[in-house]
Formats: structure tokens, C-alpha cells, sequence
């Protein structure tokens, strides 16, 4: 006796209302990963992103220090010219402005140490180690173009200075402070230039690594982790 085997095709609304809340649990689960592991790269990124951020402002720190020097030394101009009109002994007035140029270069320097823009490379290091190199040199030449204006600065302030010998007649303070601001103005805007195009290689990468796609930036830190 042979028995027939039959499907029943019904489908029973406890079968749809299974299928249905599988479905959705699915979906629900596999939204919750796509957002956790977003919310994971954005994390991620902007730590990148922070740690790019304060290495190009520590940078940009150095210029507006080494430019302050200039702006410090006006009251220091004004102090010399009345030295020079008290005297009139322009290796005195030579010998204090010297020395208050240098006491100001030791000065920012000092904040140059204390607020960490030689390392603040070290956070980003973690996520692109080549920055390293690139940072260092630029920080090498930034010190060489620091260097080069305060030579400068010192050999033509003197030069200001030295100018007045045996003009006593009709000397006013007026004229030295003058003579020093000119002499200083042109090698405050050399330094800008020169430290500007110094940092221009650097700066540029810092910015297109902050404003690259949260995607890319972890690449770009998993390719430099290599």
C-alpha cells in the first residue's frame, strides 16, 4: 500500500509574524553594529584629527613668540635713545640695547621650552610616526632662520646706534628710536617669510589630514603604522 505525501502551502499568520520579527531583529542588529563601528572611527579620527589640530597650532605658536620679540623691543628702543641723549656714549647705549635683545631672545625661548612646541609633535607620533622627521626639520630650520635674524638684528641695531657717534648737536630720542625700528622691520618680515615657507610642507599635511574623511585618516594611520 503506498502513501502519498502532501505540503501544506498555507501560510499561517504565526509563521509570517515569526519570519517577520527575525527579520527585524536582524536588521536592528546589523544597524546597531553599522553605528557602533561609525561612532568607533569617528572617535578614532577626531583623536587624529585633535592631535593634528595642536601640533600645527604649537607651530603656528613658535611664529607669533618669535615675532613678539620685535614688538617687545620698542619700549627697549626708546629706553636706549635716552641713554644716548644722557651720555652720549654710544657703546653704552650699544651694550644696553645688546643686552636687552638677548635677555628677550632667552625669554621666549623659555616659552618656547615651557609650553612644549619642540614635542608637540608626540601626540600625532602615536598615528603617523613619519611626522617625526618632518616636524623636527622644520622646527632645525626654524631655529637656523631664528638665528640668521638675530644676528641681523644685533649687527644693524648697532649699526643705528654707531651712526650717532659725534652728532650730539641737535640729537633728539625721537631719532634713535626711529633708526631702531627701522633697522628691525625689515628683518621681523624676512623671519615671517622664511618661517612661513618653512612651515608651508608641514602645515599643508596638517590640514589635509584634519579635514580628510574619517575613513581615509585611519588608512592613512594604518599605512604609517606599517
Amino acid at each position: 500500500m503506498k502513501m502519498a505525501f502532501t505540503f501544506d502551502w498555507t501560510l499561517k499568520a504565526s509563521d509570517i509574524l515569526t519570519s517577520l520579527t527575525i527579520i527585524v531583529s536582524v536588521v536592528a542588529l546589523l544597524t546597531a553594529w553599522t553605528k557602533d563601528r561609525d561612532s568607533r572611527t569617528r572617535e578614532q579620527a577626531d583623536r587624529v584629527r585633535t592631535a593634528a589640530a595642536k601640533t600645527l597650532v604649537k607651530l603656528e605658536r613658535w611664529q607669533g613668540l618669535q615675532r613678539s620679540l620685535y614688538s617687545e623691543l620698542h619700549p627697549v628702543y626708546v629706553e636706549t635713545s635716552e641713554i644716548l641723549s644722557k651720555r652720549f656714549d654710544v657703546v653704552s647705549a650699544r651694550d644696553y640695547l645688546w643686552k636687552r635683545i638677548s635677555a628677550q631672545r632667552v625669554h621666549i625661548a623659555s616659552r618656547v621650552l615651557d609650553e612644549g612646541i619642540e614635542t608637540a609633535y608626540v601626540d600625532l607620533f602615536a598615528y603617523h610616526p613619519s611626522v617625526r622627521s618632518t616636524f623636527l626639520e622644520a622646527v632645525a630650520k626654524l631655529k637656523e632662520n631664528e638665528e640668521v635674524a638675530a644676528s641681523l638684528l644685533l649687527r644693524d641695531t648697532q649699526a643705528a646706534v654707531m651712526s650717532f657717534e659725534g652728532k650730539r648737536a641737535g640729537y633728539t630720542t625721537a631719532m634713535l628710536g626711529n633708526a631702531l625700528r627701522e633697522a628691525a622691520f625689515p628683518i621681523e618680515q624676512k623671519l615671517m617669510q622664511s618661517s612661513s615657507q618653512t612651515l608651508a610642507p608641514i602645515r599643508d599635511e596638517l590640514y589635509a589630514l584634519i579635514s580628510s574623511d574619517d575613513r581615509d585618516i585611519l588608512k592613512r594611520s594604518t599605512g604609517a603604522a606599517k
